[in-house]
């Protein structure tokens, strides 16, 4: 019975932690382009790019809105402690009074008396109102006031501002999709190098592991050697040694495809253990470079998209200052407005219109939009100077990239010829061994210089390929 309910437990148990460990990762078969197909979908630098260029796109659109007359609307509703009531008291005077107050007048006798005839009549001003007009004056505020206006305002000498700062919104633009895709060169150019270091850093590893090959059958072989007494015990210690120089080499070398692998991995936006399975070709002798380093540096110039993109950069600066310098003038504007109110008393009109022009001008404001003025000036400046330096600089890329690839060709070159003599030296070695001729030594010195001429081989004709994607990427080419 215990047995019957053992069994069930271990298999929840087993399922469970198949469940809960994370499974292995299918190797993905991938070439070169399929791989810079993918960065260009997934990578997360040219996100971010993308979200500079909607950036840069919405304020353009929003400096474009600054061409257009502007409606905007104002109201209030506010509430008073009190309605303000129309009264009209006059103060009740004395005769003696007014003539005091007339005689300091120095009136005639004559404009004394009309003026004695007005007084009087003002004072039953408030008494016979009501007698001859049927209407009641009202409040001149009622406690509870609305009021609400629509203004209507279109820049005139703004305009020459406003036109400026677009164009420079506009350039600032195409300079960032200049440099969208700059960036899109670059990470294509990264994968092209990460995709060959990895396809280097496995057949180093193969290298790698052969020589522990050769070592291990070498050691073998000695082992029979010292048994049947034809060599002595430090010969064998001497194998050994080498062996595990060897063995360390090739634990070096899988790191470093662990490394590559992880790094393609990350700029194909992909999982970190994700395995690859690499279908490109490389073939020796490579396809030669055909352009000389003139040629390679005039195709830099004019295909390189940071220059492209400095050069609207420096024209967005350029209508930066000019902006600024218009912002110095008087600025003057058309308005109409239209307005409606409530409970402003009945002297006030319910709806009133009215439409002008307005006059803006700082007069003074402690050199505020002059030294902006020339702010905007050594802007221009700066971008000027970048644009000299930028050209310098991808012109000494691109003659670095181009020597470096010189220097593959050759180095290849070299590398063939030495695995060749390499080669010959081992077998020539071995045989000897074989035949009791020679030392360990020797057969161990001949198999670690045919590992090294293989790394130096390998490394120097998958650095061939890494030094042609990095001089078409200077050249502001990319070849798939």
């Amino acid at each position: 019975m215990t047995r019957c309910l053992r069994a069930p437990v271990c298999s929840a148990i087993l399922i469970l932690a198949l469940l809960l460990c994370p499974r292995p990762l299918h190797a993905r078969r991938l070439s070169l382009s399929d791989a810079i197909r993918m960065a260009m979908k997934r990578n997360p630098e040219l996100a971010l790019e993308e979200a500079k260029v909607e950036e840069a796109e919405a304020t353009r659109k929003s400096t474009r809105g600054l061409y257009g007359p502007r409606l905007m609307m104002e109201g209030n509703l506010l509430v008073w402690d009190s309605p303000l009531a129309f009264e009209l008291n006059l103060p009740d005077a004395s005769q003696t009074d007014l003539n005091a107050a007339l005689g300091q007048l120095n009136l005639t006798p004559q404009e004394t008396g009309t003026l004695m005839k007005y007084s009087d009549l003002l004072g039953l001003f408030p008494k016979l109102m009501p007698l001859f007009f049927d209407f009641d004056l009202g409040n001149i505020r009622d406690q509870v006031t609305a009021q609400l206006s629509f203004t209507l305002a279109q820049p005139l000498t703004p305009l020459l501002q406003i036109h400026n700062g677009y164009r420079a919104t506009s350039n600032v633009v195409q300079a960032v999709r200049l440099e969208h895709k700059g960036k899109a060169q670059e990470v294509a150019h990264k994968v092209s190098k990460t995709y060959f270091q990895l396809m280097q850093a496995r057949q180093l590893a193969e290298v790698a592991q052969t020589g522990v090959d050769q070592v291990e059958a070498h050691l073998k072989q000695a082992r029979h050697f010292y048994v049947a007494g034809l060599i002595g015990k430090q010969e064998v210690l001497k194998a050994q040694l080498e062996l595990a120089r060897a063995k360390e080499r090739v634990i070096k070398a899988r790191t470093g495809v662990s490394l590559a692998s992880s790094a393609l991995a990350l700029l194909l936006g992909l999982d970190l253990d994700q395995e690859f399975t690499l279908t490109e070709q490389v073939v020796d002798p490579p396809k030669s470079f055909p352009r000389r380093l003139r040629q390679c540096l005039e195709q830099a110039l004019r295909q390189r998209t940071e220059i492209k993109a400095m050069q609207r950069r420096q024209q967005a600066a350029e209508h930066g200052r000019k902006s600024a310098m218009w912002d110095m003038l008087p600025q003057i504007s058309a308005v109409a407005t239209y307005q409606h109110t409530q409970g402003q008393g009945t002297f006030s009109p319910e709806n009133s219109f009215f439409a002008g022009g307005v006059l803006k001008w700082d007069l003074w404001d402690w050199g505020n939009k002059y030294y902006a003025a020339r702010a905007a000036l050594h802007r221009r400046r700066q971008a000027e100077l970048g644009q000299r330096l930028l050209r310098e600089g991808v012109q000494l890329q691109t003659k670095q990239a181009f020597l470096e690839l010189r220097q593959s060709e050759e180095a290849l070159t070299v590398g063939r010829v030495a695995i060749t003599e390499a080669e010959e030296n081992f077998r020539i070695e071995k045989r000897r061994f074989e035949a009791n001729a020679n030392t360990s030594t020797d057969v161990l010195d001949a198999q670690l210089a045919l590992t090294r001429a293989k790394l130096s081989y390998t490394t120097a004709l998958y650095g061939y390929y890494i030094a042609r994607a990095s001089l078409l990427h200077a050249m502001g080419q990319i070849e798939i």
